[in-house]
Parts: structure tokens; sequence; C-alpha cells
């Protein structure tokens, strides 16, 4: 058994769910897990394998987990770490989209330069309008059409979490 963190930024919760469903699919597989939101975590210090996650705004990863890269950067070149991202580039399952996510994971893996991450998780998110800030709501509905939904494949993401479980375990 190992001590994992899954820390995530999100502006909406799409991404913080995401999070919790692959704490929740790493204790299945025998993993002690917290999940806390990136701006929150007090050390990483103690940890086994860290997994960070972060939505997608504007084409960039969100700043709070380009950030706690930064700040732990010595620490997750010595931890295997795992990172997912939850964009809207990926709800169509495109080549296109697909290497536009990968492009956001790895911007999000450069705020550590020399990390080569065990695995990388690309998922759509879910578009709540109800979650979201009216000048954002706006820009989404006129600016790029967005109708609002929940694209996210659960049991694609708890599959990914099951794997990522034992690469933990290997490495």
């Amino acid at each position: 058994m190992k001590k994992v963190l899954v820390a995530y930024a999100t502006a909406a919760g799409s991404t913080a769910e995401i999070a919790e469903v692959i704490g929740a699919e790493l204790r299945t597989v025998g993993h002690k897990v917290d999940v806390v939101r990136c701006k929150k975590v007090d050390t990483v210090a103690g940890y086994d394998g860290i997994v960070i996650g972060s939505g997608v705004r504007a084409h960039k990863t969100y700043a709070e987990a380009n950030r706690f890269g930064q700040a732990n950067a010595k620490a997750l070149l010595e931890t295997p770490v795992a990172l997912f991202v939850s964009c809207g580039a990926m709800k169509e399952g495109s080549d296109e989209g697909t290497a536009r996510a990968q492009g956001y994971a790895d911007g999000l893996a450069a705020q550590v330069p020399g990390l080569s991450p065990v695995s990388v998780g690309l998922f759509p998110g879910a578009v709540d309008f109800d979650r979201m800030s009216w000048l954002f709501k706006m820009i989404l509905k006129k600016g790029f059409n967005e109708t609002g939904g929940d694209y996210r494949d659960w049991d694609f993401i708890r599959g990914w979490a099951e794997e990522l479980g034992a690469a933990f375990e290997s490495a």
C-alpha cells in the first residue's frame, strides 16, 4: 500500500469531482489517498505517489496547479507523479482535441523541468452554467456556442486510476 496525494485545481468543480473519483479508485486498489485542492496542500512530504490534476480555461491549465508544481518541484522530481487534465478539447474524442489536451498536460509538466510523469490522463469535463460567473457563462454561450453538459466518462476515469494504482505500486 502506498500513500498517494491527489492534488487538483478547479474553477467550477468538475475537476474536483474527477479527483475524488480517482482517489476513490486508488483506495479501492489498496492505496491510502488524500484528495486536496492544490492551494490547500500543506506539504507533499511523506507521499509515495502524487497526482496533479487541473481543469483548462483560456487554453491553459489553472495557475493554482502550475504554482503547485513550481513550489514542490524538488519533491516532485523524487516521487512518482501522474498528471491529468480535464478540458473541453476532449469532449469530441478527436485526434486534434487529444493533441490539444496533451499540450495542456505537457504545459503542466513543464512547470517542473525534468518531470517525467508515470501516467497522463486526458479527460473531458463538464460545463455547468450554474457554477460559473455570469461573464464566463456568456463567453461560452455566445463566443463558443457552448450549450453545457457533462462530458465525463466515469468508467474511463476509473480505468485510468486503476492502472495508475498499479503504476504507483511498481514505482
